[in-house]
């Protein structure tokens, strides 16, 4: 309200009040700031449990995102709790879980390609080393060799270029 007064709260003494009313005057008040005390403290008190409470689940889930940042995937936190501290560590282990299945996917395709890559290579390893150590000197199986190295190199450029087209 713009700093206007808007009214005042207060207690009316009249000068001719009894020590009776005195008395049960100053009683009250005195009531009323125990009161108040206690209220005071017992919300301090609250306010540090729930401080402290609050501190313990954001440090789980701090190290936690540690760790899965580490490439941890497979940490998990409890998640009993039905707020939205529950929910968002109900999310931290959904991401926790695709990041654990990404990386098992990803493990799994390199050990595929790498055994898609290895088959032909040691397809046109084997023919050169016998072709250079002049271990088969037939025409016909040295043909053959030159045919073998041919179409497994021919495979793994094919191989190599769907490599290449998986990265646009």
């Amino acid at each position: 309200h713009d700093g206007k007064v808007i009214g005042k709260l207060g207690i009316v003494v009249a000068a001719s009040s009894s020590v009776v009313d005195q008395a049960f005057l100053n009683h009250s008040l005195n009531m009323l700031l125990i009161v108040a005390g206690f209220a005071l403290l017992l919300c301090v008190i609250a306010s540090l449990w729930m401080a402290r409470h609050v501190k313990a689940i954001l440090r789980t889930l701090t190290l936690a995102t540690r760790r899965l940042a580490s490439g941890e995937y497979s940490i998990r936190i409890d998640a009993q709790r039905q707020d939205e501290f529950g929910d968002l560590v109900r999310d931290f282990n959904r991401l926790a879980h695709a990041l654990e299945q990404h990386e098992n996917n990803r493990r799994l395709w390199v050990a595929q390609t790498s055994h898609e890559l290895r088959t032909p290579l040691t397809l046109i390893i084997d023919p050169i080393k016998k072709l250079l150590n002049k271990e088969e000197t037939d025409e016909q199986t040295v043909h053959f060799f030159h045919k073998l190295i041919y179409e497994n190199s021919a495979r793994l450029l094919q191989l190599v270029n769907q490599l290449l087209d998986l990265k646009k």
